[in-house]
């Protein structure tokens, strides 16, 4: 984190926002955006991640929109993602996306 290698999307920010239970929890994921730089949003990016999870659809794979878009703004930027969501893996396999995945962290860990 301390190198610059943690960047957060608006989306993952409001969502985790919308979940806050306590002001001090609203302080904390406020400061994220001040910590974690956020990844730009290109005009159009909300149309490209629905077209992405129509094809995956078509696929036979459900992708929702909001993951998605999380998958079409990670491969523009070639950030790594850091994700228990097993959908993005399939869907990464499934349309040969290029996404690129920390590694699974190990049950020891």
């Amino acid at each position: 984190m301390d190198a610059g290698r943690v960047c957060c999307l608006d989306l993952i920010v409001g969502e985790l926002l919308g979940a806050a239970e306590t002001e001090e929890e609203i302080k904390v994921l406020r400061d994220l955006t001040r910590i974690f730089p956020l990844l730009g949003e290109a005009p159009g990016a909300w149309v490209e991640a629905a077209r992405l999870a129509f094809r995956l659809r078509r696929r036979g794979k459900g992708l929702s929109l909001r993951d998605a878009y999380v998958a079409f703004m990670a491969q523009t930027h070639g950030v790594l993602l850091y994700t228990p969501n097993r959908a993005l893996r399939q869907a990464q396999r499934a349309l040969a996306l290029e996404l690129k995945f920390f590694p699974p962290r190990r049950s020891s860990e």
